[in-house]
């Protein structure tokens, strides 16, 4: 497998910008206007997008906000389900959908389309995060025909990694 690092600093702000108010996990996380967003993008979407939430140890610093931000998310669409587990309890199930860090997110719709998320999605990367979880629950993609079909004659797995850092 081939694998292709592309670094973007973008400007994180974990809980002030979109996706995210000044609340710790004792209280809500999304503002009312994310609520509004959540729901106009499931409006019309016809399929389940399951979210697989891993979460381990003390040392992730995220993990309980982010389990709360996925849960609230959740409740603003019958469409959305998360599901948390445990890197270390359910090592085999985080191998299987190949996650191996805190928080660990896979997207997931009628089937698995290998959507991975590391991290807590929130500020600028939240709606990116929602269109993605639209996406999969879709099941189709939004690129052109003579793309997908370039990538279907691909004979190595590739993978993309994306990588934001907070400010």
């Amino acid at each position: 497998m081939k694998t292709l690092c592309v670094s973007a600093a973008l400007l994180t702000l974990a809980l002030s910008a979109c996706g995210g108010g000044t609340d710790t996990a004792d209280g809500p996380l999304l503002k009312e206007k994310d609520r509004e967003f959540i729901a106009a993008t499931f409006e019309g979407a016809e399929q389940e997008v399951r979210l697989v939430l891993f979460t381990g140890g003390e040392d992730c610093e995220y993990c309980d906000h982010t389990e709360s931000f996925l849960n609230e998310i959740a409740a603003e669409s019958s469409l959305i389900t998360v599901e948390t587990l445990s890197l270390e309890k359910d090592a085999a199930r985080a191998a299987e959908l190949g996650i191996d860090k805190t928080p660990g997110i896979a997207i997931l719709g009628q089937k698995d389309y290998g959507l991975r998320y590391f991290g807590f999605p929130t500020g600028y990367e939240f709606i990116t995060f929602l269109e993605t979880m639209r996406l999969a629950a879709d099941g189709t993609p939004s690129v052109e025909p003579e793309t997908v079909k370039e990538l279907a004659a691909l004979e190595e797995e590739v993978r993309i990694t994306v990588f934001s850092t907070k400010t």
